[in-house]
């Protein structure tokens, strides 16, 4: 586990406290991710300073150690510091506890299908050296999703992405493998919008839906400055637009198929 040091930046305040509650009650992380409830494997990420606090996890803090909204009080300046956006950070709060995520991905892979590689490449621009390493391995924990409970995953991606060069050759080849190994998931779907489809999205945007809640949205936007989106009419037209990029999308063996016969190519 890393050094915490509660005056260096509010997240890490946020950390300490929550170990320092935690060990104090005699609770495991496991323990404690069920008394949430989340998974284990985020709690153990938060208090190694891979993620960062999200609400649902503040929220329930409070609720186990029986306080005034002190950890969720403390969300809004962890955001703040972090440097993205409100919407991003809810978005991301919500996708760790989505029983099913589809995805639209129009020139750059979604985040949360990137391998190492990939990610590193995406997030270079924008990030000093120093963080980088950090900011690569908070994006690729959050793919944890996919061995403990996985949701369902329904990713349609335009060709556009496959053929988008991120990072050169090496680089996409280890993307497409990533996708392929993912679509062998049974609860995994994969499609391709081929070039000159009569669908013309003007944006990559995801939908989580919930056993027990409405679904919402997310509309990507640059630097992690996207617009979330409630359930309600706004969603109600994304479900409606996801439905007509899938119609307009290849069979998923025709898609796999594609995506291998690129991997030959390259």
């Amino acid at each position: 586990m890393p050094e915490i040091d509660p005056t260096r930046s509010i997240k890490e305040f946020f950390v300490f406290h929550m170990i320092r509650l935690r060990t104090e009650a005699r609770m495991s992380q496991a323990q404690l991710a069920a008394a949430i409830p989340v998974s284990a494997s985020l709690i153990g990420h938060i208090e190694n300073l891979v993620r960062k606090p999200t609400m649902t996890v503040a929220k329930g803090l409070d609720r186990v150690f029986d306080l005034d909204i002190f950890f969720v009080g403390l969300i809004p300046r962890v955001q703040e510091e972090s440097g993205l956006g409100v919407a991003f950070a809810k978005y991301t709060d919500e996708e760790a506890r989505a029983d099913e995520i589809s995805i639209y991905t129009q020139w750059v892979f979604h985040g949360i299908v990137q391998c190492e590689a990939y990610a590193r490449t995406v997030l270079r621009a924008g990030n000093h050296a120093d963080q980088l390493d950090g900011k690569v391995a908070e994006r690729l924990s959050r793919q944890d999703r996919f061995s403990e409970n996985p949701p369902y995953l329904n990713l349609i991606i335009a060709e556009a992405a496959l053929r988008n060069l991120v990072g050169g050759p090496e680089v996409m080849r280890s993307q497409l493998e990533h996708i392929l190994e993912l679509a062998t998931h049974p609860k995994f779907n994969v499609w391709v919008v081929p070039a000159g489809s009569t669908v013309y999205p003007e944006s990559s945007f995801t939908l989580l839906g919930f056993d027990n809640d409405p679904t919402i949205g997310y509309i990507d936007g640059a630097g992690g400055h996207g617009e979330f989106v409630e359930a309600g009419s706004g969603v109600t037209r994304l479900n409606g637009l996801y439905n007509m990029i899938r119609t307009a999308a290849l069979p998923t063996e025709d898609s796999l198929q594609m995506i291998r016969a690129m991997l030959e190519n390259m």
